[in-house]
């Protein structure tokens, strides 16, 4: 008989795996680089394994740095290292299609920069899994914004049709009030007329 098929992992089992693999060693660069040292290499097999048996999951590869150097230089080198991480994964022939590799620089410590331990900490890249209901969130902020937007051209469509109305209210009004004086005018002509020829 053909051997069982083995039962994938869940998308959490998943996350904790390759969190637990960290946990011994973590994926390290090259100083100021997004070059992933030859030391990690064998961490980086570890987790394309992982991830082959997981299938495909939402998951998001994020890089951090610690706060020495310029705010805007963390962010560009934090992305760039998670994107080599996503490139290491590629060429393990890891179906990426699902994946996004995001830098939030020096933004979300979990460390004091002060120390070198606690910078040490901070330079790491995590696995984070995105769940549906957060995918579900997003897809509903975009909505109201579009309905928010639909909301405001009706807004304005609606004060183009109260300006006409006004025009023409104005314009009504005017025609009346000139009619009106001209009768008035017309009637004290002809009351001085007869007062004349009395």
């Amino acid at each position: 008989p053909p051997p069982p098929e083995k039962i994938k992992p869940t998308p959490e089992e998943c996350q904790d795996q390759l969190q637990a693999v960290q946990t011994g060693a973590k994926i390290a660069f090259e100083p100021g680089s997004a070059t992933i040292t030859e030391e990690s290499l064998g961490v980086m097999n570890r987790i394309a394994d992982i991830l082959k048996e997981c299938g495909e999951i939402r998951l998001e590869i994020q890089g951090h740095t610690d706060s020495q150097g310029r705010e805007s230089m963390n962010l560009e080198l934090s992305q760039a290292r998670a994107n080599s991480v996503l490139n290491e994964l590629i060429s393990r022939r890891v179906l990426t299609a699902s994946y996004e590799a995001v830098g939030y620089g020096e933004t979300q410590p979990i460390a004091d920069n002060k120390t070198e331990e606690g910078r040490e900490a901070n330079r790491r890249i995590e696995f984070l899994l995105i769940r549906p209901e957060e995918a579900a969130e997003e897809e509903t902020t975009l909505e109201q914004a579009a309905s928010t937007e639909q909301n405001s051209d009706n807004t304005a469509e609606g004060d183009d049709t109260a300006g006409d109305n006004a025009e023409e209210n104005t314009e009504e009004t005017a025609s009346e009030n000139t009619q009106e004086n001209a009768g008035e005018e017309n009637s004290d002509a002809a009351e001085e007329n007869t007062d004349e020829q009395n």
